[in-house]
């Protein structure tokens, strides 16, 4: 390493040998200054460190405190949809106060749970506007920054915007951040953590293998993957239906493609204040790792904000690979379609304390110690130790009390990556019944074709999808949510959708729940008194409903319909009811299918119009609490036209019954461990009096 160094320096020394001989210092740039005194050698030929106070002093005052790092790990704090780890960093007075307009609202990634990893330039300014590096003034000496005062900053997450905001507590910056922002990264710690949030990850540790699969990531992203940036709701530009944050393509570009931003073409006509620095313009410096990206959006991509996060997929490469930068850079134009991008793995020897991978002895262990001996400590007196796991608690007991209370908090929303998928019903602390359909990734496109219609396809839940579903209850919206732990999809679903029913398992409890109170466990007896409830609910008063919030009676009657009122729900064309008979016509024969055929009694309200997974609950004699759900998937007049387009015969719905699913849940639920012990007793269990489904 030493060698090859001596080499780049005797290089340099050759090339500039002219400027030495001819004493023409001006034609160097003060960048090949500073790297001539950092080359300097001791007698033994190695790099002689040069002491410098000030360099030590800001290494100790840019260290990130110990008590700032999470000291547990967890892995679901890793899981969900990449768009809830983008935090807006806003600014009170930039342009007063500050001298910069554009710290007004920047952009970072969350790190931990308190800690925000964004940009230097977007928490700094300089103090004397004489020293700042900018478009038209390349101030040739290093200067330091000053960081604004924490009291006036407050960071959001960005799929939240709109809504809660949190104080921060602390800024730190990068030891080599000053004003000409080569290594451009700096840490706001947020006074409380970000509730819905997740940490980035970073796919490395270590600085030097960072950068190495940079490199790869820019020669393969337009071929092997894709790297994109957050776009977000308030941004016209794109499609009026993207909600919260979306992502847009970028690709990584020749630096001129940026350079017009970085220096002008024509000095003399533009008012430069000093010439230009070439090292600068045509990114020579020897610190710092800046890059160029375009996206083929007709909008200006650098007028996105300070600190907006890059992510790259690429290959086996993933997470965040750098932010982009404004400050000593320039936006020409509005529709300036380039960018440039300030790569993370300039700070991952300042943040490695902060990358849970990084902070165990095994890994240190598998690190070659030629690689340790390159890093630069900035972490004090800090070292790895073994990861605390967070231990598990212990499974909440299931009490009578669970069940008490309103009905409607034990129905619940469940989202994929923030978009609204389906409801499902809450059984047990952490168990929601919800349909298949609404975890699978496979669609019914084309259910309208012969050959879709003669023969289902399977559909499956990839594992890898689980952290993609959050679930919160349908009276709160969508906040607060819970994230996934796994999913399961009855075995015989597919895409015409009989079976369509599942179960997911959250990895904590909802807060201010209820569970909904499932009359049975026993699949051949809960088939007979759902059954007996079809029939006694159509003549003993209508005891059966749904819930909704947007309907001001919480509870929304249905009846029980013959199921001929659903043939041509099911089966709306005559390839169906030709190649499909058992399907069309099988539910005819009591207690031979789950499906029931549903109309509602409100009429603003068609019961072809109620959400996808809506449980439906009864009060008929024994025969409470949730029974079954609706099913739009079933349904495949959708396919053929809109609930409000059918006729009013046609705006029926189906419910499928929970018995298909009860086999796989009935060791989580209550009921199920009452009926044993009624069994060990000799008792029945229709000798239970169930709770009330109040």
């Amino acid at each position: 390493m030493y060698s090859f160094a001596f080499l780049l320096y005797l290089v340099e020394l050759l090339t500039t040998s002219g400027a030495y001989q001819s004493n023409h210092w001006a034609d160097r740039s003060w960048s090949q200054k500073s790297y001539d005194k950092m080359c300097q050698r001791d007698d033994s030929g190695r790099q002689a460190k040069q002491p410098n106070n000030f360099e030590s002093r800001a290494k100790r005052q840019g260290e990130i405190p110990h008590e700032f790092v999470d000291k547990d790990y967890k892995p679901d704090a890793f899981y969900g949809d990449r768009a809830t780890v983008v935090v807006s960093i806003k600014t009170k007075s930039a342009k007063n106060k500050y001298h910069n307009d554009e710290l007004k609202q920047t952009f970072g990634v969350r790190l931990m749970s308190r800690l925000i990893l964004t940009v230097c330039s977007a928490v700094t300014y300089m103090t004397n506007q004489d020293f700042r590096v900018t478009y038209l003034n390349h101030y040739p000496e290093h200067k330091p920054v000053t960081k604004v005062d924490f009291k006036d900053v407050s960071v959001q997450l960005m799929s939240t915007e709109g809504t809660e905001t949190h104080d921060v507590q602390d800024i730190f910056i990068h030891p080599r951040c000053d004003n000409q922002y080569l290594v451009d990264l700096a840490i706001v710690v947020s006074r409380t953590p970000l509730p819905g949030s997740r940490n980035v990850w970073i796919h490395s540790a270590e600085n030097l293998l960072f950068r190495r699969n940079l490199d790869r990531v820019v020669s393969a992203h337009a071929v092997l993957g894709k790297c994109t940036v957050p776009i977000f709701k308030r941004d016209r530009t794109f499609s009026s239906d993207i909600e919260g944050v979306g992502f847009a393509k970028v690709f990584f570009q020749v630096w001129d493609g940026c350079r017009p931003g970085v220096c002008p073409y024509w000095e003399e006509q533009r008012g430069l204040i000093r010439p230009s620095d070439q090292a600068r313009c045509n990114n020579k410096l020897d610190n710092g790792t800046r890059m160029c990206m375009k996206w083929i959006v007709p909008r200006s991509l650098c007028h996105l904000g300070m600190g907006t996060p890059v992510f790259c997929d690429v290959g086996n490469i993933h997470g965040l690979m750098g932010f982009i930068v404004t400050e000593t850079y320039e936006c020409i134009h509005f529709n300036y379609q380039h960018a440039v991008m300030q790569g993370v793995s300039d700070g991952i020897d300042w943040i490695r304390k902060t990358l849970l991978q990084a902070v165990t002895a095994e890994y240190e262990k598998s690190i070659p110690p030629w690689m340790a001996n390159m890093r630069e400590n900035f972490t004090g007196d800090w070292e790895p130790t073994k990861i605390r796991y967070e231990t598990p608690t212990e499974k909440k007991l299931v009490e009578f009390s669970n069940f008490i209370g309103e009905q409607i908090l034990s129905v619940v929303n469940v989202y994929y990556r923030y978009q609204f998928r389906c409801r499902g019903a809450l059984v047990a602390h952490d168990l929601v019944v919800v349909p298949c359909s609404c975890l699978t990734i496979q669609f019914s496109f084309g259910m309208t074709e012969l050959r879709n219609i003669m023969k289902a396809s399977p559909v499956s839940f990839p594992k890898i999808l689980v952290r993609e579903f959050a679930v919160s209850l349908m009276l709160n919206g969508s906040y607060p949510f819970v994230n996934v732990g796994r999913g399961f999809i009855h075995r015989k679903c597919d895409t015409h959708w009989l079976y369509d029913i599942g179960y997911l398992t959250l990895q904590q409890s909802l807060p201010h729940y209820k569970l909904a109170w499932v009359m049975t466990t026993q699949v051949e007896l809960f088939k007979k008194m759902l059954y007996i409830t079809s029939v006694a609910d159509a003549s003993m008063g209508y005891n059966c409903y749904w819930l909704n919030t947007e309907i001001p009676a919480e509870k929304s009657k249905i009846r029980f319909v013959p199921w001929t009122q659903c043939i041509n729900v099911v089966c709306p064309t005559d390839d169906w009811r030709t190649y499909q008979k058992d399907r069309c016509y099988g539910s005819l024969e009591p207690l031979q299918s789950s499906l029931f055929c549903i109309e509602s009694l409100v009429k603003s309200w068609p019961a072809c119009r109620i959400p996808h997974g809506t449980p439906i609950f009864c009060n008929v004699e024994q025969a409470r609490g949730l029974i079954g759900f609706v099913t739009s998937s079933v349904s495949m007049i959708n396919y053929v036209n809109k609930c409000y387009e059918r006729m009013p015969e046609n705006q029926t719905a189906v419910m499928l019954g929970i018995d298909p699913i009860l086999p796989f849940i009935s060791r989580f639920l209550w009921i199920n461990q009452v009926e044993k012990t009624l069994r060990l007793t000799g008792q029945s269990s229709c000798q239970l009096l169930e709770p009330s489904s109040v």
